[in-house]
């Protein structure tokens, strides 16, 4: 390792194909975490096992991967739907989530869904896995995007069963930002506004014939909140205390 990284402006690395559990292995990474932490650079492990308490030891580790991610090709939305409750209980997952270049994504048909699993996984340190030019030919989703924070204040489970649908809101500061995926046929979803109580504007990006659609709307907390969802798709919101006048969640 370099003497001085940060030198030259490094402030972390991401290292993969480790695909190993071995005793030589997992000896590996507490090496690795050595050195980092030497040059106080943040981590983040792909290709990896699961996180196992190691940021306990090793804070600088930012996010592990030990999942079937964006770059798999045998997802299901199944999948999608289960990860919450599952993996990502345990700690941060590095899904990479946001190719929306991807043609064999499972949620392929809904670019709001795939905009929401930035909300839904939670990483240390979020790994958008798209191209530029995707992004730039889905201005919603940039914009959105572009809001999220660097690491989250408190999670709420909305709605959700595994395997079948999940919905979580996640708050920053004042704002709560919403992710939901659901498998199955296009509908529908009453997803309750587990928020407090009083108006919040809730700002929906939602699939719409074209693409992506905004859809501000003004709801209580508490309330249910009916967002239409494609076949096997999700959405992505943000929630902020409304006031007259307002209409957008977007911070100055």
């Amino acid at each position: 390792m370099a003497a001085h990284p940060g030198a030259v402006g490094v402030k972390g690395v991401k290292i993969d194909f480790m695909d190993s559990e071995s005793q030589e292995t997992l000896g590996w990474y507490d090496e690795i975490l050595k050195g980092t932490a030497a040059h106080h650079l943040l981590v983040n492990f792909h290709g990896s096992t699961i996180p196992k308490g190691i940021q306990r030891t090793w804070p600088q580790v930012m996010s592990m991967e030990g999942v079937n991610g964006e770059e798999k090709r045998t997802n299901t939305p199944q999948h999608l739907a289960t990860l919450p409750f599952t993996r990502n209980v345990i700690g941060s997952m590095d899904f990479t989530p946001g190719a929306f270049h991807r043609p064999q994504r499972p949620n392929a048909a809904s670019d709001a869904g795939e905009v929401g699993l930035s909300v839904l996984y939670e990483s240390g340190i979020q790994n958008l896995a798209g191209t530029p030019e995707s992004y730039d030919a889905r201005p919603l989703a940039r914009r959105f995007l572009e809001q999220i924070p660097a690491a989250w204040d408190r999670t709420r489970l909305l709605a959700g069963r595994p395997a079948e649908s999940a919905v979580l809101a996640r708050a920053s500061g004042s704002r709560w930002f919403i992710g939901g995926t659901f498998t199955g046929p296009a509908h529908t979803a009453e997803v309750p506004l587990r928020l407090e109580p009083g108006r919040w504007l809730v700002d929906l990006i939602l699939d719409g014939p074209d693409g992506l659609v905004r859809r501000p709307t003004v709801v209580r907390g508490g309330q249910t909140l009916s967002v239409p969802v494609t076949a096997d798709g999700g959405f992505a919101a943000i929630a902020c205390r409304w006031r007259p006048g307002l209409s957008t969640c977007d911070r100055p």
